[in-house]
């Protein structure tokens, strides 16, 4: 996601599961630097990682999509780990 979308980490962090939208192929960003929501595509290829990530993910008590292996929110240190 990172390079695929040219998402920043705080970006990637904040990412909810509903804000990827497979039908139309994008994810809806909504905190960015510059505090206004867009769009960005994904391939093919991303859809299906994604799709994937979510059947290792399981369900969680929260709802950024990606989280650690306790089930727990993503945090900066771990997403650079």
């Amino acid at each position: 996601m990172l390079l695929e979308c040219g998402l920043r980490q705080n970006e990637i962090l904040n990412l909810n599961v509903f804000d990827v939208v497979f039908e139309q192929n994008y994810i809806m960003v909504r905190h960015t630097k510059t505090y206004h929501m867009r769009k960005v595509p994904i391939t093919h290829r991303t859809k299906n990682a994604i799709r994937r990530w979510l059947t290792v993910r399981g369900e969680s008590k929260y709802s950024q999509l990606f989280i650690n292996i306790a089930g727990n929110q993503l945090t900066n240190r771990g997403l650079i780990n």
